[in-house]
């Protein structure tokens, strides 16, 4: 059973070693960055327990058979952005076979608020599944980030939408 669960602000810290552990995992197959996990963590730690504290700012966790199999990082503002930060699965739940990622989008479009009218996201240039699956959303790119190894792209909220309900 697959289901998705808003973190409690105050219970980050409680889970933060084990959703960096889903997300340095992934990440070392895409983009390692040469530090140790202690290393890595402390500066991941730091800047998305400030962040979280943000009312517009969320988690989701997402588990299968009571198992946390990934997370799901997002921000809204009031100008309409729909900022999807995060989204990290254990590649044994990637793909159509959980149908986690569509499933997801079923969960966020019931509790997002109703004035969204854009999205956007960051993905790593060597991470070319991301990219694609960002173009599928009907993100284009409109930049890079600050140390330039990722894309920044953007797309109309309601092209998210059409995604979702053409399944």
């Amino acid at each position: 059973m697959i289901r998705f669960k808003i973190l409690p602000k105050d219970e980050f810290d409680l889970i933060s070693k084990e959703i960096f552990n889903i997300l340095e995992n992934n990440m070392l197959n895409i983009a390692p960055k040469g530090k140790s996990f202690d290393e890595d963590f402390s500066e991941w730690n730091l800047a998305v327990s400030e962040g979280i504290q943000k009312p517009a700012r969320n988690i989701i966790l997402i588990y299968v058979d009571n198992k946390l199999v990934g997370f799901f990082q997002y921000y809204t503002n009031n100008d309409g952005l729909f900022m999807m930060e995060e989204i990290q699965l254990m590649p044994k739940y990637q793909g159509k076979e959980y149908n986690i990622f569509r499933l997801l989008y079923g969960f966020l479009f019931s509790i997002l608020p109703t004035n969204l009218l854009t999205v956007q996201a960051y993905a790593d240039k060597r991470n070319q599944k991301s990219q694609d699956i960002l173009s599928h959303l009907g993100l284009h790119i409109i930049g890079e980030n600050k140390s330039g190894d990722s894309f920044h792209y953007q797309g109309d909220y309601s092209n998210l939408l059409k995604w979702y309900y053409n399944k």
